[in-house]
């Protein structure tokens, strides 16, 4: 191999790069070791770091691409259309951000398949793990979420490839680099942060022979929120599971925030330190999934609203919510609340062999502008939407189909029998709505109330932020407060024999 620091002199980088992420595709593993070697050389140097990296993250992600099957294939085609627009950018100026935002978008392309064993063999083969070092230095804020959202999904599958338990399990940088994500004031790369360092837990126990069943993963749309820097001890023995789940356009965070301030979420700020000393110890997740609006706007594999509970639901396994006999609630807003319960239907008919399934833990279900019978807006959008424009399947029956009317009588009646409370949330003000342009009412009284359980309207709040209280006396966060803590115990939506 070539003098590097003659390359560096000469600027003749640009060839060299393309070659050693050739050299990466190699059947000689002593080339491929090599090659990587070489790259990280030149990554030291700051003028070709960005450039170098982003070259080598492509080869890493063509790679990874070819080696799954047809149908993981068919569904990753947004994915490989996230691959074309992380090409390096020729001429970039160091300093700037473009490459580091190239750089996040291939990362999250990696962590969408890195869950798979056999992805996660060729990433190892091509120095996947040599270039998590590096880019675990980053200072961007976007880059160590992507980052870490790797590492999260790599320690997450259930068989990790030859080449990841070394790094996984004594990595001293690994180990320090995640205690300090954790306590960042960035809620996404501490949750994130979170996910990773739970999931190399998970890869601990299971080294120690501990059956998986009964350990804790969070698979990627499932996100751990807790006090910064919380340790292990504080994060164990949950008295209850508090689940957020949002809705149409919504996202694990905003959807939660505190009224206008972007950086802190309420699930986090308030509940958990108000719970706490109420002397409950909540597990807090908020989770994510596709919910778009148009499908054109889904960035990954568009599900339709059968398949995205499915896969709530079994991310919901993973973390294993309610396991045992330890109680959850729920807080749902607008289509997450109509995806609840697809979910908790689902959970009846999963497995005849178990005793108990997730509906029979549950102790209470908060539902912010739920359509329980569907969205004259939604109708709307359903009969005027330009032809071109296409609605994304996960939002199919929220103009009110007979699926709607039957998960809603099918709730009504589980609930009663089950003497699961409920408290319904809705907004009373129109809000201005994405396609359409206008102003409206999204969910009427009529159909923010499913019929059985507490009603309440908030007066001046709109669809978007009747889940966005603005302090601890907003009496949107006293009422869910109040409901958590009241149905947080075990036997608390149990119905009392006492006359």
């Amino acid at each position: 191999l070539v003098n590097l620091n003659a390359v560096m002199r000469h600027n003749y980088v640009d060839g060299w790069i393309e070659l050693y992420t050739a050299f990466l595709k190699s059947d000689d593993e002593v080339v491929r070791d090599e090659a990587a070697l070489c790259l990280q050389q030149i990554a030291s140097f700051g003028a070709h770091q960005d450039q170098s990296i982003q070259e080598w993250l492509i080869a890493i992600l063509d790679s990874v691409l070819d080696t799954v099957s047809p149908e993981i294939a068919s569904a990753s085609c947004s994915v490989r259309e996230a691959r074309s627009r992380t090409l390096p950018i020729q001429g970039q100026r160091e300093g700037t951000s473009t490459y580091e935002a190239s750089h996040a978008k291939a990362l999250r392309a990696l962590a969408f398949v890195l869950e798979r064993k056999e992805c996660q063999a060729e990433f190892v083969r091509h120095g996947g793990v040599a270039i998590l070092k590096i880019l675990m230095q980053s200072e961007n804020h976007l880059v160590q979420r992507e980052t870490a959202r790797v590492l999260a999904n790599l320690f997450a599958c259930d068989e990790m490839a030859e080449g990841l338990e070394e790094f996984a399990m004594r990595d001293s940088q690994l180990l320090s680099v995640l205690e300090c994500w954790t306590s960042s004031e960035d809620i996404r790369l501490q949750t994130l942060a979170h996910r990773a360092r739970s999931n190399r837990r998970y890869q601990s126990e299971r080294q120690k022979g501990a059956s998986s069943s009964h350990e804790v993963k969070y698979l990627d749309g499932v996100y751990p929120l807790h006090f910064s820097g919380a340790s292990s001890a504080q994060q164990a023995d949950y008295d209850v599971d508090v689940v957020f789940l949002h809705g149409l356009l919504g996202c694990p965070y905003e959807t939660w925030t505190c009224g206008e301030d972007e950086n802190s979420v309420w699930a986090q700020e308030w509940l958990l330190r108000d719970l706490k000393q109420e002397g409950c110890n909540p597990r807090v997740l908020s989770v994510g999934y596709d919910s778009q609006l148009l499908a054109s706007g889904s960035a990954w594999r568009t599900m339709c609203f059968e398949d995205t509970s499915s896969e709530i639901l079994t991310q919901l396994d993973a973390a294993r919510v309610g396991c045992g006999d330890r109680p959850v609630v729920f807080v749902t807003h607008s289509l997450g609340g109509v995806l609840l319960k697809q979910i908790l239907l689902n959970s009846t008919t999963k497995s005849e062999s178990e005793d108990t399934s997730l509906v029979d833990n549950v102790n209470g279900v908060v539902f912010f502008g739920v359509p329980h019978h569907g969205s004259p807006v939604a109708q709307t959008i359903q009969t005027f939407k330009p032809r071109q424009l296409t609605q994304h399947p996960v939002t199919e029956h929220l103009h009110g189909t007979p699926h709607l009317e039957m998960l809603n009588d099918w709730c009504a009646e589980v609930f009663e029998e089950k003497s699961i409370p409920a408290l319904s949330v809705g907004e009373s003000t129109p809000c201005r709505l994405p396609v359409l342009g206008v102003e409206a009412l999204v969910v009427p009284s009529a159909s923010a109330n499913p019929g059985f359980g507490e009603f309440v309207n908030i007066s001046d709040a709109t669809h978007v932020d009747v889940c966005k209280p603005t302090s601890t006396e907003d009496v949107r966060y006293k009422l869910v407060r109040q409901f958590i803590s009241k149905n947080a115990t075990k036997n608390a939506a149990t119905p009392s024999t006492e006359h």
